[in-house]
């Protein structure tokens, strides 16, 4: 074989190597799409559950095990959220509170200069 047979074999070898990438790349995008849809049916499976247990339903087992972290983290979220309307209502009356300390010290320092121009 001569130097451009041989030639022409490597590029055949690296056009099949790329090739086969590209192939082992497009079949990997299926595999992912394929799980992600696998991921967002359990998600409308377990949406399809609680719908069914909140609308009076019963389930029993390991679906109810599920079901009380469910509604254990609903009632933290409940909290967290009551802490966060405290936190903002302490921020507003300190807020509140500086600005009364503010108001009175101006009054006071008019009422001063006030004063000081009536004894002038």
């Amino acid at each position: 074989m001569g130097l451009m047979g041989k030639i022409g074999d490597k590029m055949g070898n690296a056009a099949d190597r790329t090739n086969a990438a590209v192939d082992k790349t497009a079949i990997k995008g299926k595999i992912g799409d394929e799980k992600r849809n696998i991921e967002n049916q359990k998600v409308k499976l377990g949406e399809f559950y609680w719908e069914f247990y909140t609308d009076g339903n019963k389930l029993d087992g390991k679906a109810m095990d599920f079901i009380k972290e469910i509604e254990a983290s609903l009632k933290k979220i409940k909290e967290y959220e009551t802490e966060l309307e405290n936190v903002d209502k302490e921020k507003e009356d300190k807020i509140a509170e500086r600005e009364a300390e503010r108001e009175k010290k101006e009054a006071e320092e008019k009422k001063a200069k006030e004063k000081k121009k009536g004894k002038s």
